[in-house]
């Protein structure tokens, strides 16, 4: 008897964990929804502090931020990595989204808009992916091991360099 209520203690509290878990994700992609809202608003009023048209070039990039916010609770960082991998051959072509004659200024703040999508996705992805959590400690620890090399390999080539001196000066 006491075990039954035991394994149904712990069979109500894995669902209670997941349930949680889906609710702290759900908030994460509200957040993300409602920074991609802000961020087309912003470019909608660059354009028109900027009296600039409202032209293909600020359609294309309100499709981009439309496309992000229409497809926000599909896409997750496993799938990046398996496009990523998927199309390791193909190069990406930097395509700027907007070929405006207006002031460099504008173009500055159109790149920095660029950017901010970026950021956000990366800060969404990273809230709500474990996958994303272990590549960036994964990177980072590489990196660590990349470094302590590199120091040992100068500590090396300097020890080397001291010695050959010390030979040359016995000679």
């Amino acid at each position: 008897m006491i075990n039954g209520l035991r394994a149904l203690f712990v069979v109500f509290n894995i669902v209670l964990f997941l349930y949680i878990v889906k609710q702290i994700k759900n908030t994460y992609l509200s957040e993300y929804r409602t920074d991609l809202f802000s961020l087309r608003i912003e470019l909608l009023m660059l354009f028109k502090t900027n009296d600039i048209e409202l032209n293909s070039d600020y359609r294309e990039y309100e499709d981009l931020i439309n496309n992000y916010l229409r497809f926000a609770h599909k896409i997750s960082f496993l799938d990046l990595v398996i496009f990523r991998f998927q199309n390791k051959n193909i190069e990406f072509e930097e395509k700027s989204y907007f070929v405006c004659d207006e002031t460099q200024k504008v173009k500055v703040e159109l790149e920095d808009l660029k950017l901010k999508l970026s950021l956000l996705t990366v800060k969404y992805f990273f809230k709500t992916s474990l996958l994303c959590k272990l590549y960036v400690l994964i990177e980072y620890i590489k990196s660590i091991i990349q470094v302590k090399n590199t120091k040992t390999k100068e500590k090396i080539n300097s020890t080397y360099i001291y010695t050959s001196k010390q030979m040359k000066l016995a000679n």
